[in-house]
This record gives structure tokens, sequence and C-alpha cells, in this order.
């Protein structure tokens, strides 16, 4: 994923839950939103060793790039589903659930898209400076901020889907999940039909394009949070279970593709977020963290500070990378070592300039 992103993003700000009359600050989140954030810039750390100008380069270690890139898939998902564990069904007026979103999520945005956009203008001058401002309101200006595109557009869904989500059983929403459950299959169905359901070159909108997609996921975390019930020690054990199965077919979708893929889709055909593989691993993954215990007050205010500063650290980070990979490169042997310590690096160092920036005066409009 070019930069996958991800963010514990000012959408997973606490609000009041008065569907359980309690607060939605969920010490188990922040953790869940701090490893996923720490998981993207582990994955976009290891897209030096098989992203070249040709699309797909095949050097030294990059099938072990392949063991920490498919284990951390789930990245992404994990932020969306959270997102929809916080937030849905929505319990505040359409206006102003708008109106506090978008201007946590937005503005912080169209800064660091700007920013991207002189840094890496440094680089290409295909077109001018001013056209490529202005076209950010088309598409991204780095690659990883294509996710921010997504969770707006989610944002603006919201107030839709809620009224369904109020009123639904569990077994319709299983339904619903059921349904976006095929879809996450049709990538490996399209390998041999490439046009299903009514798809065509003149109609790319076919008859499950309705249940796909990141909205599944969305839904999905509401669903864990209102309806789903099990004990600690099965939630570790299905947990561990579906993390498994979805790690090895996501790895072995991945390494059985790179002695012949030239390009990325080819490649990362198993690496797609919208996939039963990774969609398995996502779940595993909630369950796993789900009963972790209640860290100290102490510790619950640490978790939550550094959740609520991982949006700033998404949307910095490439920036910091780029520097840290500079600087290691000619002092860290290349190896299997290396991606963690510089996703590490990255990581502290991006906190660390975020933090920073939180110091300042309507600091919100920097880091959400």
């Amino acid at each position: 994923m070019s930069a996958a992103s991800l963010s514990a993003s000012p959408s997973l700000a606490p609000e009041k839950d008065l569907a359980l009359n309690q607060p939605s600050r969920v010490s188990f989140m922040d953790v869940l939103r701090i490893l996923a954030c720490f998981m993207v810039i582990m994955v976009h750390s290891g897209e030096f060793f098989y992203i070249g100008p040709g699309d797909v380069i095949v050097r030294d270690h990059t099938y072990g790039t392949g063991v920490y890139g498919s284990a951390l898939r789930a990245c992404v998902p994990l932020f969306v589903v959270a997102s929809g564990y916080l937030l849905l069904p929505i319990r505040e007026a359409t206006g102003t659930f708008f109106r506090r979103r978008y201007t946590r999520v937005l503005v912080p945005f169209l800064l660091w898209s700007a920013v991207y956009v002189v840094y890496f203008h440094k680089y290409t001058d295909a077109i001018g400076l001013g056209q490529q401002l202005l076209l950010i309101g088309v598409n991204w200006t780095s690659g990883h901020l294509w996710f921010v595109y997504m969770l707006l557009g989610l944002y603006a869904f919201a107030p839709v889907i809620s009224p369904w989500l109020r009123a639904a059983s569990a077994q319709e929403e299983r339904w619903f999940l059921l349904a976006w459950g095929v879809t996450l299959l049709l990538p490996f169905v399209r390998l041999y039909f490439p046009k299903v359901w009514g798809e065509a070159f003149w109609n790319h909108i076919g008859g499950a394009y309705y249940f796909s997609g990141y909205l599944g996921y969305f839904v999905l975390g509401h669903y864990l949070r209102v309806h789903l019930r099990l004990g600690a020690a099965r939630s570790r054990g299905l947990g561990l279970l579906l993390l498994g199965v979805g790690y090895g077919l996501t790895y072995w979708g991945f390494a059985s593709r790179l002695p012949w893929a030239r390009t990325l889709p080819e490649l990362e055909l198993t690496w797609a977020f919208p996939t039963f593989n990774v969609a398995l691993m996502t779940l595993g993954w909630y369950l796993l963290l789900k009963d972790l215990p209640l860290p100290s007050p102490r510790a619950q205010q640490w978790l939550a500070r550094l959740s609520q500063l991982s949006f700033g650290v998404y949307l910095a980070h490439i920036l910091v990378l780029e520097q840290v990979h500079r600087l290691l490169a000619g002092v860290v042997p290349p190896g299997l070592a290396f991606i963690p310590v510089q996703a590490l690096l990255t990581f502290l160092l991006a906190y660390g300039l975020v933090y920073l920036l939180s110091l300042l005066p309507r600091s919100r409009y920097l880091v959400g």
C-alpha cells in the first residue's frame, strides 16, 4: 500500500455512547490504533525493498519483506473497524457531526497535502506548482493520503446508514456482512472471470458493488461492539486461528506471485484491504486485543494521548520516513532487521514532531 495508512484519526475521538451510557474512550481501542499506526509505518518501511521505477523489483530480502508486509495488511481495516465501533450510529445532528469531523480531518489533510505538493515538486515539475495545489481536490498528492478521501466518504455516508443500524437486528447486520464477505472474494474470482454480475467496459458498477469496499469494515465495527459476545479465552483462541489462516493466505499470495509479477497490482493481489484473507486478519487482531487487561489510569491517559496524536503521525510520517531511510541506508546493513529499525525510529520521530506541533495554538488544524 502506498501509504496506507493510517491514522488513528480524529474520527476516533472520545464520544458519549448514549446507547451504553458510558464514555466510548476504550483503552483497547487506543492500543489498537497505536499498533495499527506502527503497522502502517512498517508497511511503508518495507516498500523500499520491492518497489522501484519499473514497479516491482526483486532485491535481497524481498521475500522477507513479504513476511512483514503480509502480517501487517490489517492496519487500514483496523482503523475503519475502530471508526465504526466508536461512531456508529452517529448520536448527534448531522450538521454537528460533519462540522466536528470535517474540521478535525479535512483542514489538517488539506494543509499536509499542500506540504507534500511542495516537497515532491522538487522531484518532478511535470505541471506547475499552482496546478498541483489545485489538483488536491481531485486526488492525493502523496500516496498515503488516499486514506483520507476514503475516510471522508465514510463520514459522508454515516448519517445515511445510522438509521438502519439503530433499527437493524443482529441477524440483519449479519446478512449485510455476509453479502460483504462475498464481495471480498471477487478480486480472486476476477482472475478467471474479469467481469461479473453486470460489469462491463461501459459499466463498472456490478450487482455486488453496493455491499463492497470499506463500508463493510465500518459496519463490522458497529456489529462487534453491539452484538458480539465472546469470553476472553474464546476470543483469543478464535483470534489466533483467524490471524494464522489469514496470514498464511496473504503471504502465500505474495510469495507465489513474486517470481513473475511485474506490476504492483499483480503482486499485491492478496495484500488488497478489501479481500477475504485481510478481513480474517482484521477480525483476528480485534479479537486478540479486545480483552486486554485495563491499564492503570496514568497509562490510560498516556495511551489516549498517543492515540489522539496518531492522525497527525499518519499525515507526517512519509516525510520523516524518507529522511530516516537516507540516514540509515549507509549505516544499518540491509536485511530483515533494517525494516523494523527504520520503522521504529520513524515512529518515534514522527510522534515527537507531532507532539511539538500539538503544543501550538489551534494545533487541531495541524494534527487533528
